[in-house]
């Protein structure tokens, strides 16, 4: 772990955000350098950080690690309905994003690998995995849920046209 110091101008705006959002500061502060590095060139879309080992100081704030998958893959991961794929491609909301890994996170946190605004979506909402020649979606104990063909699910194997709603965004999986 590092330390550094905040500006005495940034600490009352960091203390007042983390209660305003019931998000520790340390939160935050990983948030934003993760997202500053993303968006200017330091990390590739959809890149995976890993945390460095912590060092012994007395003011920390930590790197913030990506959950593991609380999920073990379906046995069938065949798909033989699915045609065989070049590319995953969604679209959402008139946007055509491709999902360009294996484990590929949905939410309306700038974090996620696809960053959806609507109040009704969770900060980490539904995760994607790639698995075989197939798609498992996998909701995230999300408040106002996933749903597919007006049921809400917490996991399913999705298929070449299949729409899901990630609370309530509409998204169709497309199989390139």
């Amino acid at each position: 772990m590092k330390t550094f110091s905040v500006s005495a101008q940034l600490e009352p705006l960091l203390e007042q955000m983390s209660r305003d959002m019931a998000v520790p500061v340390e939160g935050l502060v990983n948030q934003a350098l993760f997202t500053w590095a993303r968006l200017h060139g330091y990390l590739e879309p959809g890149k995976q950080v890993v945390a460095a080992p912590a060092e012994p100081e007395t003011t920390r704030v930590p790197v913030v690690p990506e959950p593991e998958p609380r999920f073990e893959a379906l046995s069938d991961s065949t798909f033989p309905s699915a045609p065989r794929q070049r590319r995953i491609v969604l679209v959402v909301q008139g946007r055509e994003v491709t999902v360009n890994n294996e484990r590929f996170l949905l939410g309306r946190d700038v974090t996620c690998d696809l960053t959806i605004e609507s109040p009704r979506i969770s900060r980490q909402h539904a995760i994607l995995h790639v698995v075989g020649e197939g798609l498992e979606l996998e909701d995230l104990g999300s408040s106002n849920g996933t749903w597919f063909a007006g049921e809400r699910i917490e996991r399913r194997k999705l298929l070449h046209g299949d729409e899901v709603h990630i609370g309530d965004t509409p998204v169709r999986i497309e199989f390139r």
